[in-house]
């Protein structure tokens, strides 16, 4: 084995900036909101659509021609200021497709600056969302307090309806200031009150249009019902991608393989790359900068597949060359752990000590169908010719998805059993490059007993190690 002391910078896609003097002064009463497109060409989109959620119950919408990469825009005069800000944003090209989406919750600080950072790229929601609050750090600006005394605990549920009683000396006036002055004015009314104008008894109507009951949606990637009263009811946003108001798994175009859609044990569904990674679907990560990873891969300091001129790695696996179809090998954990995150998915988990367990391995889930088969293909018998193992003759690794019979256990999913090894998260601890992790799945060289859904080989190898028969595939949430 070759232990490669090199090479996430994971896309951030949903930051929360600090106070810089540039962006924001000690302005209390304001909410200052940076919106930054990332990962796309800017001429595709068309409009940028931005919705507020206060308090978790009343919610502004407001649209934006978007001609550079960033603007900002302000929230400005609260007579009392919120507790927190939910931002989502979706953007879309001229056929009015949502082409990248992000999302974040905030803590908002009433005694002092409030400057947030929200980038919006085609990977769309990643973590958090208006479902799950993010944690504020220290270093990312004020903590999000949730104890049962803070202010946060007496409003309404995060899953609850947006509601339309809120209390009507929440706001004042809302004005906008945007960098570029691009608003559409019919769809960006101006809701500033003259200066002598008293406050408002009641909060501004909803700026969603009515829609027909039973009616569903999608607003990027959040799935929309329309209720019996004609109004749009939100879901919890989708991890992959969403068609007509429910979540899928294909048509999100995602970096890396088309993804399958699999059962949970116990219900529900999550999404598996179809085949692993291959060496032209790594090919523009690759030379992605190393910052930003956790600390047990700080020692990481490339995504490029290592080579060498000798032993492992050394019969000219990278560059792709003529084998662009063929598995991405001499990554290490790191690499397919930052691979996934950047593609907007994750590396499919197992836990360490169970490797064998549906309900906790996605990867083993996927395999086994469920726990149900021995090998991805039906049945309990041995097929030394339908996947790519030491059996097979080949001893390399053949194209992806190139042996129509090591297909399973779910339909779509091809390759979970030889081939190369496949990275799991099961690792035995969380401390550095001499982590032992698992993978999973048996490879081109191993014969019958490696190549089983519950096979792994050799105790696991150390998260720094490359070799030639090791590569992965991805997972993600539905």
């Amino acid at each position: 084995m070759i232990s490669k002391h090199n090479a996430s910078c994971l896309a951030v896609l949903l930051a929360l900036g600090g106070c810089r003097s540039d962006e924001c002064v000690s302005r209390p009463a304001e909410a200052q909101i940076d919106v930054r497109v990332e990962g796309i060409v800017l001429s595709t989109i068309q409009e940028t659509e931005v919705r507020l959620k206060i308090n978790d119950a009343r919610e502004f919408v407001r649209r934006f021609l978007v001609p550079a990469p960033s603007f900002v825009f302000e929230f400005k005069e609260w007579d009392r200021p919120p507790r927190t800000l939910a931002i989502h944003a979706v953007a879309f090209d001229s056929d009015s497709k949502a082409v990248a989406a992000g999302e974040n919750r905030f803590a908002f600080r009433p005694d002092g600056c409030n400057s947030f950072v929200l980038t919006i790229a085609p990977g769309g929601l990643m973590d958090g969302g208006f479902d799950a609050p993010r944690d504020v750090g220290e270093s990312e600006g004020p903590a999000v307090d949730t104890g049962p005394d803070s202010p946060q605990a007496d409003g309404p549920t995060q899953d609850a309806a947006w509601s339309d009683t809120v209390q009507p000396d929440l706001l004042v006036s809302v004005s906008d200031v945007i960098k570029p002055d691009a608003i559409k004015p019919d769809t960006m009314p101006d809701t500033t009150p003259p200066a002598d104008a008293a406050p408002p008894d009641t909060m501004p109507p909803d700026t969603l249009p009515p829609c027909t009951p039973g009616a569903k949606d999608c607003l990027g990637l959040i799935p929309r019902l329309c209720d019996g009263k004609g109004k749009w009811q939100e879901g919890k946003s989708c991890g992959v991608s969403c068609s007509a108001g429910v979540c899928t798994c294909t048509g999100a175009g995602l970096p890396g393989p088309a993804m399958v859609k699999v059962p949970k044990v116990g219900g529900g569904y999550y999404c598996v790359d179809s085949s692993e990674v291959t060496r032209d679907q790594y090919m523009p990560f690759s030379s992605r900068g190393s910052s930003g990873q956790p600390s047990y891969c700080a020692w990481n300091t490339t995504y490029v597949p290592f080579q060498t001129t000798s032993g492992q790695c050394s019969n000219g696996e990278w560059p792709p060359g003529t084998k662009g179809s063929h598995p991405v090998v001499c990554v290490d954990w790191c690499d397919a752990r930052a691979f996934c995150a950047w593609a907007g998915k994750h590396l499919c988990t197992m836990v360490w000590g169970q490797w064998s367990d549906p309900s906790t391995s996605e990867w083993y889930n996927a395999c086994s169908k469920g726990g149900s088969q021995t090998y991805p293909y039906p049945g309990a018998t041995y097929k030394p010719h339908t996947c790519n193992g030491n059996e097979h003759g080949v001893v390399a690794t053949v194209k992806v998805k190139s042996m129509s019979g090591c297909e399973g256990g779910y339909p779509g999913l091809f390759d979970l059993s030889g081939n190369v090894w496949e990275w799991t998260t099961a690792c035995e601890r969380s401390s550095g490059a001499s982590d032992t992790c698992r993978s999973a799945g048996g490879a081109f060289y191993t014969s019958q007993p490696s190549m089983g859904c519950d096979s792994w080989p050799y105790g696991g190898f150390a998260r720094n190690v490359v070799h030639s028969a090791i590569g992965f595939r991805c997972c993600a949430d539905l």
